[in-house]
């Protein structure tokens, strides 16, 4: 990493901050693009010798310009949250499709990037909301991309669970109510999800720049019930069952029963390659989802969440 000229879209975000922190230490020059001028000024605060640039991957000119000169590119700019995408669909699309169909275009018309990884999610895996389908879509796009030149870039993905602290996820708002004394609302308590924390975010865009193209990459992690999560986190607050939201699944899934047929583990991750001959996983049959991966025990959730308890 040491000199490379590195873009990150989206970098205002939690992962870019993350992002910044690990590439910097290691001698990157990074360019980082967001569409918020007031998180850049605050970001610049922290970082004051990286480039910034105020722009949108949903307008092709600015990140045409965003890439110019770039030797990687990690694609973190995306809209997240399942239940505003089941009501703003379109809003979604434009950022997560539209936008990736721009950086790729932008990408494969310099010429001269030598790889790209692009962020999606376990909810990418056999979706059910909006958010999910318009992440899959962007696997796809990412994917393809490889072969739409003559190979001077590789394009790969990273397929996250839920990552620890990032803004609006459910464990920093549950610490803030319970300083507040308020109960903690839980949807359902026997759904079960994927957790894993900022750090592991980044050692898997980092296994994703070293790794062959057109390949999704995932960390071979644990699963929690909601129910085991709020205990570790109530302290003396109640639990409050506020029933499903729309779009929610009951457990997600990091690669469905086609996916891990395809796949293999290598140092702590799994590695989906969809040009791969399919052969059974004796151990993971039915695919590798948060109800049959691992489960976590409360120590050890304890031990993961550590500063938000």
């Amino acid at each position: 990493m040491k000199d490379k000229n590195v873009l990150i879209t989206g970098a205002t975000g939690s992962l870019g901050y993350a992002l910044t922190e690990k590439f910097i230490a290691q001698g990157a020059n990074l360019t980082l693009f967001s569409r918020d001028e007031k998180k850049q000024y605050d970001m610049k605060k922290i970082y004051p010798d990286c480039r910034y640039i105020v722009g949108d991957v949903r307008n092709y000119h600015s990140i045409r310009d965003a890439v110019r000169g770039m030797d990687i590119v990690v694609h973190a700019a995306s809209l997240k949250y399942v239940n505003i995408s089941e009501l703003q669909p379109y809003e979604y699309t434009t950022v997560n499709v539209d936008g990736t169909i721009n950086l790729v275009n932008a990408i494969l018309e310099e010429g001269t990037i030598e790889r790209c990884v692009g962020i999606s999610t376990d909810k990418a895996c056999l979706p059910v909301n909006a958010y999910g389908l318009t992440k899959a879509l962007l696997e796809k796009i990412m994917l393809e991309a490889n072969s739409r030149q003559g190979g001077n870039t590789i394009f790969n993905v990273a397929r996250y669970g839920n990552v620890i602290g990032t803004r609006g996820s459910v464990i920093p708002f549950w610490k803030e109510r319970r300083e507040q004394g308020l109960s903690l609302p839980i949807t359902n308590p026997d759904m079960t999800r994927f957790f894993f924390t900022l750090g592991e975010a980044v050692e898997l865009i980092e296994y994703c720049l070293q790794a062959p193209a057109g390949v999704i990459v995932s960390k071979a992690m644990g699963g929690v019930t909601l129910r085991q999560l709020a205990e570790v986190m109530q302290g003396d607050c109640e639990i409050e069952l506020v029933g499903e939201r729309p779009g929610e699944k009951h457990h997600e899934m990091l690669l469905s029963e086609d996916e891990i047929k395809k796949s293999y583990k290598d140092s702590g991750m799994w590695i989906f390659n969809p040009q791969d001959l399919p052969k059974d996983n004796e151990e993971f049959p039915s695919g590798y989802s948060s109800q049959n991966a691992y489960r976590m025990s409360n120590d050890e959730i304890a031990s993961m969440i550590g500063e938000y308890i």
